[in-house]
């Protein structure tokens, strides 16, 4: 599994201080681990820095999460959200039909889409037009999608 490009990784000899680092700078809770051929060999979560102070300089590899679970970018959302609670775990990687890396999902990203599901089913808002002081419904323009690709394509897009 590589041929990724826009998912940050981290080495697995690189520190847990520069795996933070990337985690703080680019505002994610889960980074995957690569090897020296580039493949991910497990997954960094914030969960994994509680009371690190004594051991910041060990590298990453001695803290990676395995092994790595995975769905394909065509399986349904609901695939992806029981292999999380079934394994108790709270990412899991996006693959396509070769097996190259795209993304990833975590359990937030699923909250975030159920809490878009409730807002599209929820009445249209009231919301005053600060251009021209008057009331107009606002429209939800969320779209309901049914894959893990089209999930991590739309979190993508909002930048997310």
């Amino acid at each position: 599994m590589n041929n990724f490009s826009k998912l940050k990784c981290v080495r697995s000899d690189a520190t847990l201080t520069e795996a933070k680092k990337i985690m703080t700078d680019f505002r994610i809770r889960h980074l995957p681990v690569i090897d020296d051929k580039s493949e991910i060999i497990g997954i960094i979560s914030l969960h994994d820095f509680l009371d690190t102070e004594a051991v910041k300089d060990f590298p990453v590899s001695y803290f990676v999460s395995t092994p790595v679970h995975y769905v394909y970018d065509t399986d349904e959302i609901k695939k992806a959200a029981l292999m999380m609670v079934e394994k108790k775990i709270s990412c899991v990687l996006v693959i396509d039909s070769s097996e190259s890396v795209i993304g990833l999902i975590t359990s937030t990203d699923l909250i975030y889409h159920l809490a878009q599901i409730l807002e599209a089913q929820a009445e249209p808002l009231k919301i005053k037009d600060v251009y021209n002081e008057k009331q107009s419904e606002k429209e939800t323009t969320f779209r309901i999608v049914e894959t893990v690709g089209q999930l991590a394509q739309s979190l993508s897009n909002v930048g997310i």
